[in-house]
């Protein structure tokens, strides 16, 4: 219980907090991630960045790399296998989707 609050007041937590800070009742979606996880389309490097839009592969020579939809949450709590694996089924899915397309024409 916070001081001076009387027990089941909850009308605090609507109130948005100094400064610009999200208030307590900011959804999810509003809140943007502030580390981003980023991979690599050619040799499926994994990477988290803080602050960067755009990323580039050191690993491979500087290639452009993409967005992972992956959270820095379930990157964090992956081990190295776990993320090979992200990987390696990231690219696959890639490649094959890139084959249909070219199948199609």
């Amino acid at each position: 219980m916070t001081p001076g609050r009387a027990p089941g007041d909850e009308a605090w937590k609507a109130q948005p907090f100094a400064l610009g800070i999200p208030s307590m009742t900011t959804k999810k979606a509003d809140v943007k991630p502030m580390m981003k996880i980023f991979i690599c389309p050619n040799c499926g490097r994994l990477t988290a960045v803080s602050r960067k839009k755009e990323v580039n592969c050191f690993k491979c020579g500087g290639s452009p790399m993409e967005r992972a939809k992956l959270t820095f949450e379930a990157y964090t709590e992956m081990d190295d296998r776990q993320r090979k694996d992200y990987s390696d089924s990231w690219l696959y899915i890639r490649a094959s989707g890139k084959r249909k397309r070219h199948d199609t024409f």
